[in-house]
């Protein structure tokens, strides 16, 4: 980002300015116009990570679901015994 917005009512650059009052406004304006970034990237990273966390542990309990209905359709169909041949 090279300009100052709208710093003095209409599109302006800091190409633009040539004194130091306004160079000096410009540049407050900016450092607080890039801390709101700042705080507002740390909190959809925040979200980001807790969503991620969430879908990990619901994907971790669907698995966990399917893995006993699984041992139960498996029980259903062979019963409690497991293949095992005979030793001669």
């Amino acid at each position: 980002m090279n300009g100052t917005g709208d710093v003095l009512g209409y599109e302006v650059t800091l190409e633009q300015l040539t004194d130091y009052q306004s160079l000096l406004t410009a540049a407050k304006l900016l450092q607080a116009e890039n801390s709101a970034l700042v705080k507002m990237v740390q909190k959809l990273k925040a979200r980001l990570a807790q969503l991620e966390g969430k879908e990990a542990v619901q994907l971790r309990l669907q698995i966990d679901e399917l893995e006993s209905e699984l041992a139960r359709q498996r029980k259903k169909l062979f019963g409690d015994k497991s293949e095992q041949r005979k030793q001669a």
